[in-house]
């Protein structure tokens, strides 16, 4: 299967764009309108967008998770190395506080 042309992702986030024209920024809007800033190089307003909905969730939730990984490909896009650091090390730090061990019965289940 071959990449779609620039004009036809072109195409795609002009579409995205309709859809989430006139939205309001929500838990579930926030991701795919700052993905389309991202796509349109609209880094600050990715940014905006990102912290504007991690404001509305509870900063150690693993909801979070998505929204801080976009921010980090965002900041990285935007050649903010230093702040990708930090937003991927709060991403660690909830999935650290998420993990839950495998019960013995579990991980030996797979051994034969």
């Amino acid at each position: 299967m071959s990449r779609p042309s620039g004009a036809g992702r072109q195409g795609r986030i002009e579409d995205a764009e309709q859809l989430l024209a006139g939205l309001t920024a929500d838990a579930e809007t926030v991701h795919p309108l700052a993905a389309v800033h991202l796509a349109r190089g609209e880094a600050a307003l990715a940014v905006e967008a990102l912290e504007r909905g991690l404001a509305h969730i509870p900063p150690d939730s693993a909801s979070a998770g998505p929204l801080l990984m976009l921010l980090v490909d965002v900041q990285l896009a935007a050649g903010r190395v230093a702040d990708a650091a930090v937003v991927a090390e709060r991403l660690s730090a909830i999935a650290a506080r998420h993990l839950r061990p495998v019960p013995d019965r579990v991980r030996g289940a797979g051994a034969g």
